[in-house]
């Protein structure tokens, strides 16, 4: 893919901050409490690298830091592993919006971030890969959602509209 334009995601809000930090927490000090609390604990720091990767190291690597349009795909970028590219060529619709209250069928629920399948009433099931569930955009395709969290959703609506086939459709 050709980078055309790059959109930074929004800071955490701050219910994501809270929980990144909670998480970071229990991942450092769950295993030093069992280190204290049981006279065996060498045992426990084996284990302790595990909890430190599933609270921490895979929600980082899964989590979006940006966006990336161009050569007719929206990347989000992701801090930790490979970008996911989504075609713009079907795409509909792309308006700026909140997420509404979902309920996460698969993925982080706060812990750097919003990403994963979720679902909710009005939008049904979806993806999100975002930062800030207040001020994102909704892109929608023939039987598909995408919720991201650009700083400027503005900017990221006008960019993907411009190379859809549905040019300038909100």
């Amino acid at each position: 893919m050709t980078v055309e334009a790059v959109f930074p995601a929004a800071p955490l809000e701050r219910n994501a901050r809270a929980l990144t930090a909670l998480a970071g927490l229990v991942a450092v000090l769950a295993p030093l409490a069992l280190l204290l609390a049981r006279p065996g604990g060498l045992l426990v720091l084996v284990g302790s690298p595990t909890v430190l990767v599933v609270l921490v190291a895979v929600p980082t690597a899964l989590s979006p830091a940006g966006y990336a349009v161009g050569s007719g795909d929206l990347a989000v970028v992701r801090r930790g592993t490979r970008p996911l590219l989504f075609p713009l060529g079907s795409l509909l619709a792309a308006r700026p919006a909140a997420m509404p209250r979902s309920i996460r069928v698969l993925g982080s629920g706060g812990v750097f971030g919003w990403w994963g399948r979720y679902a909710n009433r009005d939008w049904g099931g979806f993806k999100a890969y975002a930062t800030d569930r207040r001020h994102g955009v909704l892109l929608e395709w023939p039987g598909f959602k995408l919720f991201v969290s650009p700083e400027d959703p503005e900017a990221l609506c006008r960019a993907v509209l411009a190379r859809s086939a549905r040019k300038g459709r909100r």
